[in-house]
């Protein structure tokens, strides 16, 4: 969109400019409300994990922190907010964007190969909020850990090829012809696969549109979505005066 010529959207070397003016101040205004929003998230962890990013305040066996009642209904309103804005401003802002940028939905496909871990634990059991798997020719398929390898061929480190992480080794080689990375490429049956929001929503069945610039951005704002719900079940599930720690 166009924005106000102030920084960071200046200098700005975009020239496909297709937005109504009408379209466009919203997605401008709903800019600035997603910078308040991103401060609210941060504080909203602050609440009981002292400090956001890079949180602190969890630590093995609980939270130091004691969620009273007031913690609770403020972090309950914050919730709230954030819901808000998910719903009324980022997703229909980004129909907005697909109505007049269609042909992402076609580009940025990728290897076309998906993978999620397990994520959030919401019993003892083992049962967790969103499963893992792998997306292959858009069928979601079992995940199995011990498939997955490390390639060091472009990496800074002796050798070429892949190992299992508890058989890999780490020699450094910043001379290695060819290499660019100090990062190690994780495989799994020696393909290159994508994690992040649009592997998780596909796996757990959320959002299977498609493999593309625009499902990315869609899986992004329906992870959000469901992570709010969730934040608010587990919010309610707390009992203040009871111990946080063991």
């Amino acid at each position: 969109f166009r924005g106000p010529p102030v920084p960071p959207l200046v200098p700005n070397p975009i020239t496909d400019y297709r937005l109504p003016q009408k379209q466009n101040q919203r997605l401008v205004e709903s800019y600035s409300e997603a910078m308040k929003m991103r401060i609210l998230a941060h504080e909203l962890a602050g609440l009981l994990s002292s400090k956001a990013p890079h949180q602190h305040g969890l630590i093995a066996g609980g939270f130091p922190l004691p969620p009273t009642a007031e913690r609770v209904m403020a972090s309950l309103s914050m919730v709230a907010r954030l819901r808000h804005f998910l719903n009324e401003r980022l997703w229909p802002d980004l129909e907005i964007v697909a109505e007049f940028y269609p042909e992402y939905w076609l580009l940025g496909r990728g290897y076309g190969r998906l993978l999620a871990f397990p994520s959030f634990r919401v019993s003892n059991t083992g049962k967790v909020a969103l499963a893992a798997g792998r997306v292959e020719n858009r069928r979601v398929l079992e995940l199995d850990p011990k498939r997955i390898t490390e390639d060091v061929t472009r990496s800074w480190y002796s050798g070429t090829g892949t190992e299992k992480p508890e058989h890999g080794s780490t020699k450094p080689e910043p001379g290695k012809e060819g290499a660019y990375s100090w990062i190690k490429a994780p495989r799994y049956d020696g393909k290159a696969y994508e994690t992040g929001p649009l592997a998780r929503m596909w796996v757990n069945g959320y959002w299977r549109r498609g493999i593309s610039t625009l499902d990315r951005l869609f899986a992004r704002a329906k992870e959000a979505l469901l992570l709010t719900d969730l934040t608010e079940e587990w919010l309610r599930q707390l009992k203040p005066g009871e111990p946080t720690y063991r």
